[in-house]
């Protein structure tokens, strides 16, 4: 009885100690007095067992009150393995009523000659019990049934007069409660580690629609001049969306019931449409998109009879998946965006919708231009249209932009500012008329002084980006040459929009993904260290085996270190430029590291790694730390896409370039693999932050995509360049050129 007792005084302590682990805060921590109510409970049996052996009349005291706390032990036991806080309101009261019933019954074996034996309290308890903690779990799940169903049966057991399998039950019955628990523990851990993983591929897939997004405004807004706009939209969402057929309509604006063909674009092949204007009655399809407001998604198996006349349009004798977008500007339809697949039949996809819906306003905002540029300037139907517009007209079409345009004239001086630049400015126009354009940023981060921008642009035709941040706000914008007919230079049209929310976000970000990555570090240092012990013997002697264990965390956990790096680093060059900290270092000496470093990996994932040096290299003008990054990052995403018994090789030498008049020496890496190679789609996008390869080789480990926008980063800040040569199945080859020195 007595070894009985110390061991449920055991299990009972450990099922807290773990109630601690799990229930210590939160809306559970209830259930941590029930536990604590056991231990007290089994401890105060084993001090009456022994106090009762003292004499006979405390031997039957003791009997009683063994027998309540045995009840009670019963109806802690239920009260733990419940979850309160999921039972409805019906079902909460019932549970208070059964809660009280089962303390009467723990007080009625104190009773003297109480003729129903306690075992019958605790199989009552522990049965309705059992029906209380069903009704309580989210999920059926029969492991919290096992704990008060062993407790009943150790009551019918101690009915028929079998103490010893009554108590091996009663310790069954907590050891079972320690095991629930314990699962329990490992469930809501895996609940946490999922729920954070989604978290972490929500922040990612938030990110690279974000950044996706961005480039498709950069490139949308690139507009070479205002009679190709449509064209260079057109050929634009091809690009993005991968479609075969692009078509821009409008609404004519004198009669809004006759279409014109604003652009057709093919990437593979050019089509002459067959009617450039028409009414649009003719299309009941279209009709329907543009009164509707509402995109339209058509296949030639469901309405395909809607895309013969439709196709008809471009003389095409075939159709396929087609979205039709409606396009609209201050509240009223202005035209359409065909998307179609005619040639691959590929289906129209989400993603594709998505980013219509995302740049539609941008797309209406050109188009609406375009209309009144060819409503003035061009004639429509073969009728030259006479324009009733005068000054005032144009100058209303610039106060309806939600982009900020400042004029200056040829002198540089401000003359013409619209009330969208007003407000993302935070300065009135009278402020801002007559002052010199480079004061609408303060300084503007283009690399040039303002007084250079007219010889700057006399020299080129794309605009200059521009991009400026405060405390307040976060501007990005383009300044653009202002010619005549004749090419002459009149002034300079600045354009530009408020992206201080964008820019916040992505700071927040970058804070959390850095705050992270440092958190981490130190217990993953903690882990290297016990792991380099264990490798170099310093610990308890381990077998062959054993060993091969420890040197597979310790390569892991690098691989996770060079993965926060990159984090840190990633994070750290979103809001400054990396400052290198250029010395004179014996490249050598950097080749030797990076190349030992990464034979732990390929020797794990069973590569040959080789390297080739074609003659003693000469010092170079460079940050240390920086190149063994660089080679780091390329040796490990080689020994990570190329399969078990592939080969990786890292080749140096000098040579020169041409560079204007004179010649260059640089410094030349290349790591040459043949593992899965990489696409021609992938390798625009392959230096690009976060962006993953598809997982061709399913051996290769899926990383954050930001080891080659690092190395990419790095080399540019030594002023040098990188770029990768590839052939699917064959592997790939990466170049890196740094010059000899800093000049």
């Amino acid at each position: 009885m007595q070894f009985y007792l110390f061991a449920a005084n055991l299990f009972t302590l450990t099922a807290f100690l773990l109630g601690l682990s799990n229930f210590s805060r939160g809306k559970h921590s209830w259930r941590l007095l029930p536990l604590f109510f056991l231990v007290i409970t089994q401890s105060i049996s084993l001090i009456v067992t022994l106090a009762g052996s003292a004499g006979e009349e405390l031997v039957v005291s003791a009997g009683r009150t063994i027998a309540a706390l045995s009840v009670f032990s019963a109806v802690c036991l239920v009260w733990a393995l419940t979850q309160w806080t999921n039972l409805s309101d019906l079902k909460r009261r019932l549970a208070w009523v059964a809660a009280g019933v089962a303390l009467f019954l723990c007080v009625f074996p104190l009773i003297p000659h109480w003729p129903i034996p306690f075992d019958i309290h605790i199989v009552l308890i522990t049965m309705v019990g059992s029906l209380l903690i069903i009704n309580s779990w989210d999920r059926l799940n029969w492991l919290p049934l096992f704990a008060p169903f062993a407790m009943a049966l150790a009551g019918l057991f101690s009915l028929l007069d079998w103490p010893s399998l009554a108590w091996g039950g009663n310790l069954l019955a907590y050891a079972l409660l320690i095991a629930a628990l314990h699962i329990e523990q490992l469930q809501r851990y895996r609940l946490r580690q999922f729920m954070s993983e989604e978290l972490a591929e929500e922040a990612l897939q938030h990110s690279q629609e974000k950044q996706r997004l961005l480039e498709v405004t950069e490139i949308i807004s690139a507009i070479p001049s205002l009679a190709e706009s449509m064209v260079h939209l057109a050929r634009s969402m091809t690009y993005l969306t991968g479609s075969d057929l692009a078509v821009l309509l409008f609404l004519d604006i004198a009669q809004p019931s006759w279409v014109h063909l604003g652009a057709l674009y093919t990437p593979d092949r050019s089509i002459a449409p067959s009617r450039p204007s028409f009414e649009l009655a003719e299309f009941p399809v279209l009709q329907q998109t543009i009164d509707s407001r509402r995109p339209q998604v058509i296949t030639p198996y469901h309405n395909g009879d809607s895309l013969i006349p439709l196709y008809a349009l471009w003389n095409g004798n075939y159709e396929g998946p087609t979205l039709i977008h409606p396009l609209a500007a201050h509240g009223r339809a202005i035209g359409v965006l065909i998307l179609a697949n005619p040639l691959s039949g590929a289906p129209i996809q989400l993603e594709t919708k998505t980013l219509c819906q995302r740049v539609s306003s941008q797309m209406a905002a050109m188009l609406e231009a375009y209309r009144w540029y060819r409503h003035l300037k061009q004639p429509l139907n073969g009728t030259e249209i006479q324009s009733s517009i005068d000054n005032t007209d144009y100058l209303a079409i610039l106060e309806s932009l939600s982009e900020g345009v400042v004029v200056s004239d040829i002198s540089g001086q401000v003359w013409l500012v619209n009330r969208a630049a007003e407000r993302i400015l935070g300065r009135s126009r009278v402020d801002l008329i007559g002052q010199p354009i480079g004061t609408i940023y303060g300084q503007i981060d283009s690399g040039e002084a303002i007084e250079h921008l007219a010889v700057n642009f006399s020299r080129r035709n794309e605009p200059l980006p521009t991009f400026y941040e405060d405390d307040q706000r976060a501007i990005r914008g383009q300044l653009a040459p202002w010619r005549n007919m004749d090419r002459e230079w009149l002034g300079i049209v600045a354009i530009f929009r408020d992206v201080t929310h964008t820019v916040r976000a992505d700071q927040a970000r970058d804070n959390f993904i850095a705050s992270l990555a440092q958190t981490l570090r130190e217990p993953l240092a903690i882990i290297k260290g016990y792991a380099e012990l264990s490798l170099q013997g310093q610990l308890d002697e381990y077998s062959a085996d054993q060993l091969q264990v420890q040197h597979i965390i310790h390569t892991s956990v690098d691989r996770v270190i060079e993965v926060l790096n990159n984090s840190i680093q990633v994070c750290a060059q979103t809001n400054h430029k990396i400052s290198p900290r250029f010395e004179e270092i014996n490249p050598n000496e950097v080749i030797d590291e990076a190349f030992h470093n990464a034979e732990a990996l390929a020797q794990v994932r069973d590569i040959t790694l080789k390297r080739e040096i074609k003659a003693i290299l000469p010092p170079i003008t460079a940050d240390r730390t920086h190149i063994f990054r660089i080679l780091e990052n390329l040796l490990s995403n080689a020994c990570r896409f190329t399969p078990p018994g592939g080969r990786v090789t890292l080749r140096t030498w000098v040579q020169e370039e041409r560079e204007h008049n004179k010649f260059i020496p640089f410094l030349i890496f290349t790591v040459a693999d043949n593992g899965v190679g990489i696409s021609k789609r992938a390798l625009k996008r392959i230096f690009e932050p976060f962006y993953r390869l598809e997982n061709q080789n399913p051996t290769a480990e899926q990383g954050m995509g930001m080891g080659l926008a690092v190395v990419k980063e790095l080399v540019e800040a030594h002023n040098g360049r990188v770029w990768v040569e590839s052939t699917i199945g064959e592997g790939s080859v990466f170049f890196v050129a740094l010059p000899l020195s800093q000049g």
